[in-house]
């Protein structure tokens, strides 16, 4: 039977029988039926040789068997039903091939303790168990794997029946659509282990959602939510040809591909406009929207989160301002404000095409520039602009600079792998990742990713800083991974600066839900060589610095700024006045060290400073101490009143434990601290 006649008898069947289910309600024996049900489907489509064949029309076979399963009067005629559609593809395939070995610490996906549940008779258990003890590697019609190169990412091309089919959806489609994603992501997706929420639980807690589902707008906020517990800023939804006003109940915030000439950030716990893209709109930078469409822009924020995806909190802000920018063209939407002169409100327009507003956004700045502060010459890189034909004169321009600064708050051409060419001597693995084995479902493999090679010139010598913030993901992060490895000609890394990055790395996959949705999510676990995971948590900077109100209203660009600074070096000041212009606290040096090592930090002028009444006096008190890895004090370096300035001290750890301790700087509101390893 071919698709088009699968299709046309699945939906002949479903039309039949939708009337007796849509009236019915699920009490909890159904929902737990259906939940038995959804994992036996799931795992005879990857582990049954005969449908992973793709012979059958399986989703077909679900349908067909979901009335059986509602409608069941006891457990009994339940697995009849079930035994039916186990029996449905036949006998799989006798085998004598060994069965693959997989250390335990690879087959996290692979739970199948479930099929001995007292739920399924005998007989249903003997053939679920029958399927196990012969189950082997496999192709599989249902899952490949991308193919541009090998051990890539899981995808799913010939699973898509009734994605073109619009409302109204049945149930039995809308559960197809639930138990298609869950096991998809039950088996496939790499970071399952690590949800805030159990799995299984999810499968349980989302059958009466979906089925209950009758509108569009509430089959697609079924779908966002669900994705939302991925936990997985790569989780997102692609409704294509639609515009649904009605998504988000009780919000002024509607679904759709136009954004207003604007780029909002989420600054000290406020919607903050950070930029303006169309000049004349009555909105500046630094300004705080409040309301929109007379909504309590709080209220807005908390209603979307449900609905919104990140792999952490970060992730999830941004991407409710991304929603609270997008909707429909032409949409006005009126924003009450408030600026440093005052409140007010503003009418905006949703008229730019995603490409344009993002170039507007990101794309600002030349590819690089070279500037000189202070007798320091540096070049600034737009990672997102640099494309690769640029590369080589990018590198020959900046040769002889001081420092590069690498701006990876955006996302970078694929200039990786010819990148590092300029900064390593030779090649290295600077991550590993698992993949999934699409041919045994729920188990992984491990492969390393090397990059740099044979360099094209005299690889960069000069310091390196990068740049990164919750704009930072996957190619971006991945970017970051293989530039912070660098050390320059005396021996200094590369220095990270700015905030939590997305934590979602790796190759994207996509699953096809009826209705015309594309869900996405991270399709292979990327970690450090060292095997640190690197999802939800992100790259870790060396020096946090995050943008505030009052830099955004002055026009800073308050993480370059510390950029600047860093490669300037300790002699690093404010052109105006010959002081530091915020606290600093440097990675001590050397590190790890036995037994002594160099701590720098800066203190700046106060921040009641008014221009051109600075003071030497207006510093701070300050503390430096030295912590264990259990938090206890192991040492005072420094207590006492601080002028504005830089400053060095020399720990001498001669009494102390070899091990792993931490310093840390605090002054009035402002504590950084950083890590540090003795090593006797």
């Amino acid at each position: 039977m071919n698709s088009a006649s699968r299709f046309i008898v699945s939906f002949l069947f479903t039309a039949a029988c939708y009337s007796s289910l849509s009236a019915q309600l699920l009490d909890s024996n159904v929902v737990n039926r259906l939940y038995h049900t959804a994992k036996v489907w799931g795992y005879m489509k990857y582990f049954h040789s005969e449908v992973a064949k793709g012979a059958y029309n399986w989703d077909s076979v679900l349908i067909q068997t979901l009335p059986d399963v509602i409608n069941a009067s006891s457990e009994t005629q339940y697995n009849t039903a079930i035994l039916s559609m186990i029996k449905k593809p036949g006998m799989t395939a006798r085998t004598f091939i060994p069965p693959p070995v997989i250390p335990e610490s690879l087959k996290f996906n692979l739970d199948l303790a479930w099929i001995n549940d007292p739920i399924f008779s005998s007989e249903v258990k003997d053939s679920l168990n029958a399927i196990k003890t012969w189950a082997r590697n496999r192709n599989n019609y249902y899952v490949q794997q991308e193919p541009s190169f090998a051990n890539s990412n899981p995808i799913f091309p010939n699973d898509k029946q009734f994605y073109d089919t619009v409302f109204p959806l049945s149930q039995e489609i809308r559960l197809l659509s639930l138990f298609r994603y869950w096991n998809i992501i039950n088996y496939f997706y790499p970071y399952k282990n690590i949800l805030d929420r159990i799995w299984d639980d999810l499968l349980m807690e989302n059958i009466p959602k979906f089925f209950s589902a009758t509108t569009e707008a509430s089959y697609l906020r079924a779908v966002l939510a669900l994705q939302h517990n991925l936990n997985d800023s790569h989780a997102f939804t692609n409704a294509a040809g639609s515009v649904i006003d009605t998504l988000y109940p009780n919000l002024p915030v509607s679904w759709g591909g136009y954004y207003l000439p604007v780029f909002l950030n989420y600054v000290e716990g406020k919607t903050v406009v950070m930029k303006v893209l169309i000049p004349g709109s009555g909105i500046q930078s630094g300004d705080i929207v409040t309301k929109i469409n007379g909504v309590d822009i709080l209220t807005i924020r908390d209603g979307l989160r449900s609905y919104t995806a990140g792999s952490n909190a970060t992730v999830i802000d941004r991407n409710i301002n991304y929603r609270l920018t997008r909707g429909k063209q032409n949409e006005n939407v009126q924003w009450d404000i408030e600026s440093s002169d005052g409140a007010h409100s503003v009418t905006l327009t949703r008229t730019l095409e995603y490409a344009t507003w993002r170039s507007q956004v990101f794309q600002s700045t030349p590819s690089w520039q070279k500037i000189t502060r202070g007798g320091t010459t540096l070049g600034i890189v737009n990672m997102e602009k640099l494309v690769e034909s640029e590369i080589d004169s990018m590198f020959k321009d900046l040769a002889a600079t001081d420092g590069i600064i690498f701006d990876l708050r955006n996302y970078p051409q694929w200039t990786n792998w010819k990148f590092a060419k300029h900064l390593y001597p030779s090649s290295f693995v600077f991550s590993k990742y698992t993949y999934p084995d699409v041919r045994y479902a729920g188990t992984f493999g491990w492969r390393n990713e090397v990059i740099g090679g044979t360099p094209l010139f005299t690889p960069y010598s000069g310091k390196v800083v990068i740049l990164f913030n919750e704009e930072t993901q996957s190619l971006s992060e991945a970017t970051v991974m293989a530039i912070e490895q660098y050390k320059s000609k005396d021996s200094i890394k590369a220095h990270k600066i700015g905030s939590q990055t997305s934590g979602a790395d790796g190759n994207v996959s996509n699953v096809y839900l009826p209705g015309k949705l594309q869900v996405w999510f991270t399709g292979l676990g990327w970690y450090y060589p060292d095997y640190t995971p690197t999802q939800r948590i992100g790259i870790k900077p060396d020096m946090e610095v995050k943008p505030t109100i009052a830099g955004i209203r002055q026009g800073k660009d308050e993480v370059l700024d510390a950029a600047i600074d860093y490669i300037i070096g300790p002699n690093s000041v404010a052109e105006e006045n010959n002081i530091p212009r915020r606290f600093s606290l440097f990675q001590n040096y050397p590190n790890p060290f036995n037994p002594t090592t160099i701590i720098r930090f800066q203190i700046p002028l106060n921040p009641s400073f008014q221009r051109g009444n600075a003071t030497k006096s207006q510093g701070g008190f300050v503390t430096l101490k030295i912590f264990d890895l259990l938090g206890r004090e192991v040492e005072t370096l420094v207590n006492e009143q601080k002028q504005p300035g830089v400053y060095e001290v020399t720990w001498n750890a001669r009494d102390v434990s070899s091990g792993v301790y931490f310093y840390q700087l605090r002054s009035g509101d402002f504590v950084q601290t950083k890590k540090l390893v003795l090593q006797k």
